[in-house]
């Protein structure tokens, strides 16, 4: 029972790996299995690749990691309160704010609000601030719960460490412990921690199943730590995408690299950088960080490779070598006029965009044969181009 990290550079070979090990531990008719995944679609395409390993795809539920870890809090601390949601704490926060900021002891503390808040006469600027706060606290909850157990205890958090330099946010711990939150996810996840690390290992096991993570790269500490917690109880299965099959923890970006030449005074030598890769470097930095958190885990995890060398025959395939063997680019090669595995359109407008990518989609479709399981569309703000996409 541990952590198991199934990696791979080919979400084809992490699907098979899922495959096998779901025949491996079996599935009960009436049982519903949970996937963590990122989003819905790459559910409905895992369901896909079971459905034709399996024969069936059936009593399988693909739901996102904080459902997952919700659900694992309710069954380890089965008398949970519920939790107030963002909606209900933007209103707690606009009817706080107006309270402190007419407090004279609160003056200096809250000035930075008071400028922002200084005119807003239909209260639209209250409204906003208090859903981006709202937003603000749910995030610190999952990506700082030492933070947010330190506020309640009144501990002087923006005294020390690296946060020393950040007084002037310090209104918002006030905010915090004005709103009560007493019961929240930071808590929650403390108890949590504590109450399954006291079960006895029998008891502890009866209540969780073993637990599948499919082509989500990266998660909090605080999803991993509980994971991790789970772990010594059943297998927690990670099926992870990862463009390198070796330790690229260690390299920086360009851009990192001059902070540091500019904090620390010294070269990039001297400081032991490197950049090695300049695409991974740059676009790799979360998955990069990710790899380093699974490396900090003390004990309880396994690592089990499964990349695929791909055969630099174009230029999509050399970049994807050269990504899995961590090296720079290679000397510029002369590819065929033909070859169109790598292309870059640049767009006068969104319309434009959809434009270009359905032509190419089609003949991609027409020359090449692809499926549209074999398709995979990706955009920054899907919702801007949802008029553009329905016209």
């Amino acid at each position: 029972m541990a952590l198991i990290f199934h990696t791979s550079n080919s979400l084809q070979a992490l699907a098979d790996q899922c495959v096998a090990d779901f025949s491996r531990y079996g599935h009960p008719p009436l049982a519903v299995r949970q996937v963590v995944v990122q989003t819905r679609g790459m559910g409905r395409w895992l369901s896909l690749q079971l459905a034709q390993g399996l024969g069936i795809c059936a009593g399988v539920d693909y739901i996102f990691p904080n459902r997952l870890v919700d659900g694992l809090f309710a069954t380890v601390l089965p008398n949970l309160p519920e939790l107030p949601d963002q909606e209900e704490m933007r209103w707690q926060i606009m009817e706080l704010l107006p309270r402190l900021l007419a407090e004279p002891g609160h003056a200096v503390l809250f000035k930075p609000v008071h400028h922002y808040l200084a005119h807003d006469p239909h209260g639209m600027k209250l409204f906003q601030l208090a859903a981006q706060l709202a937003d603000l606290f749910d995030q610190y909850q999952i990506y700082r719960p030492e933070m947010i157990m330190a506020w309640q205890q009144g501990d002087g958090w923006f005294k020390k460490g690296l946060y020393r330099h950040h007084l002037d946010l310090q209104w918002q711990m006030v905010l915090w412990q004005e709103l009560g939150q007493r019961v929240n996810r930071a808590t929650i996840w403390h108890d949590f921690l504590s109450t399954l690390a006291d079960m006895p290992l029998v008891a502890a096991s009866s209540l969780v199943q073993p637990v599948f993570v499919f082509g989500v790269s990266v998660l909090p500490p605080f999803h991993l730590q509980v994971l991790h917690a789970v772990g010594r109880l059943v297998d927690v299965n990670f099926y992870q995408l990862s463009p390198c099959q070796h330790y690229w923890g260690f390299i920086s970006s360009k851009g990192e690299i001059r902070q540091a030449e500019r904090r620390q005074g010294k070269g990039a030598d001297e400081l032991l950088l490197e950049e090695v890769n300049p695409l991974l470097a740059s676009q790799g930095r979360l998955g990069r960080d990710f790899l380093n958190m699974v490396l900090e885990l003390e004990s309880g995890y396994e690592q089990h490779d499964l990349f695929v060398m791909p055969s630099p025959r174009s230029q999509l395939q050399q970049l994807q070598h050269d990504l899995l063997e961590l090296q720079e680019p290679g000397q510029q090669q002369s590819w065929s006029s033909q070859d169109n595995s790598l292309s870059f359109h640049c767009c006068h407008s969104p319309l434009r965009e959809v434009e270009v990518l359905h032509n190419e989609l089609l003949a991609f479709i027409t020359d090449h044969g692809l499926q549209p399981e074999e398709i995979l569309v990706m955009c920054p703000q899907l919702p801007a181009y949802g008029p553009v996409l329905r016209g």
